[in-house]
């Protein structure tokens, strides 16, 4: 009868590294790779809460549009005008009406309560003292005219130099007639202080 083949030794042949190596080098390795993997996790979760970020901004988008197309259709029926309601809302017909608001806002502002103004010019002037031209630009009055006496003209200086609206007095020429009478041309500055304060 045959024998048994004897059994083999077990052998144990370990041809791995040591997983804990001691060395520095080894520990430093070790230790960037532990930071690596952390690295690459905050990494996908960044890229992942940015995806869902940029998923709930094109939404909104998508909303935002939906919204501008329905009031934009809001907008375009409110500009149709009904020539036959005038009491109706209608963009149009309100622009006209502040366009025209304001036109008329600034004339007045322009037109610097002119019917005042040339009131009190008026009641300046000397008795005697005739006007051929006058003209004013609501910040400075410029006429010229002529007077028979010299008196007058002293007259009107003084009563410019005393007024709080309209003064700056300046006799830009002034002759003598053949006739004996007086020519001259003028200017003086209109103060709109002077005329709110009433």
């Amino acid at each position: 009868m045959p024998k048994a083949a004897p059994k083999s030794p077990d052998l144990n042949i370990d041809l791995l590294p040591n997983e804990n190596p001691i060395t520095s080098t080894n520990n430093a390795v070790h230790w960037v790779l532990t930071v690596g993997r952390y690295l690459i996790i905050v990494t996908e979760i960044i890229a992942l809460g940015t995806f869902l970020f940029g998923v709930w901004l094109s939404k909104e988008k998508n909303d935002l549009k939906i919204s501008i197309k329905y009031k934009q259709s809001a907008v375009d029926e409110l500009q149709k005008c009904d020539p036959n309601k005038p009491e109706e809302f209608c963009e149009d017909r309100f622009r006209k009406i502040q366009n025209q608001i304001n036109q008329v806002a600034s004339i007045r502002s322009i037109r610097f309560e002119e019917n005042k103004v040339l009131s009190e010019f008026a009641r300046l002037l000397p008795v005697g003292l005739s006007l051929a031209s006058l003209t004013s630009d609501g910040k400075t009055i410029t006429f010229s005219g002529n007077f028979p006496d010299p008196q007058q003209l002293q007259t009107m200086i003084n009563s410019f130099n005393t007024s709080n609206k309209i003064n700056n007095l300046d006799i830009t020429a002034l002759s003598k007639e053949t006739n004996g009478s007086y020519k001259f041309t003028a200017s003086t500055s209109i103060n709109k202080g002077g005329f709110s304060s009433n």
